[in-house]
């Protein structure tokens, strides 16, 4: 079964959901984001998926990380890493 955590912004703070539970709230949307890899990253197991997706209100959820590296396409890792870039810059 596959695991996934939306990053989400609500009332101006970031949340990370999975399913039924929500954690949060988190000051900017880099905290959430990391955290939310940190949680899946120890979670993961080689045969379970676990995927990391951004979902901003008004648009499709875009993953920005997942424990399958093979299945995420080169050009999401891409727009991942210059997602935290521009996290980290700002």
């Amino acid at each position: 079964m596959l695991r996934e955590f939306y990053v989400t912004c609500r009332v101006e703070k970031w949340f990370v959901d999975e399913g039924t539970e929500s954690h949060g709230p988190y000051l900017s949307q880099h905290d959430a984001i990391a955290d939310a890899i940190e949680a899946a990253e120890q979670l993961a197991k080689p045969k379970k998926a676990i995927n990391v997706l951004l979902k901003i209100r008004g648009s499709s959820a875009e993953l920005i990380w997942s424990s399958k590296k093979s299945s995420v396409s080169m050009k999401t890792q891409g727009r991942a890493h210059e997602t935290m870039d521009l996290l980290e810059t700002s």
